[in-house]
């Protein structure tokens, strides 16, 4: 699987459309490939990605400080 398949079953869960507040009959509407104004999708993708290109923990953890100004 690469990153957008994975990303693409991550939005399916209906814990996260829950978490989203999206009804289950809805799916979420976001790109792997554009930027998302959801703080949650973008962490999700955030570590998504720094798996897919074997990022340290250290480096994906500096990257969501990012994500949040933090």
């Amino acid at each position: 699987m690469d990153g957008k398949e994975i990303f693409n079953e991550i939005l399916k869960s209906p814990k996260l459309k829950e978490l989203l507040g999206v009804p289950d009959s809805e799916e979420i509407n976001e790109d792997y490939d554009s930027l998302s104004s959801r703080k949650e999708i973008a962490v999700i993708k955030s570590i998504i990605q720094g798996q897919i290109q074997h990022s340290s923990e250290d480096a994906i953890f500096k990257n969501l400080m990012k994500l949040f100004d933090l």
